[in-house]
């Protein structure tokens, strides 16, 4: 049985799957914000918190040898 990586490049889907990905995170993101906008305090906190997840994150900064990390959650 083939893998899923097998079946996307059999589809044609293997070379550009990380633009696919990349694009899904940000039309989520995007949705996850427009909810935001619209909900109570402790809801929109919580959505805020997920669009974090589904953002890239920054890329370092010139002179700071650590990239960047993902904040913990509480």
């Amino acid at each position: 049985m083939p893998s899923g990586a097998e079946l996307l490049r059999s589809a044609g889907l293997g070379v550009g799957t990380m633009m696919l990905d990349d694009e899904f995170n940000r039309q989520r993101a995007k949705i996850l914000r427009d909810l935001a906008e619209q909900a109570d305090p402790f809801i929109r906190r919580r959505l805020l918190l997920l669009v974090e997840r589904y953002e890239p994150a920054p890329p370092p900064a010139p002179n700071d040898p650590q990239p960047a990390r993902p904040r913990k959650r509480r």
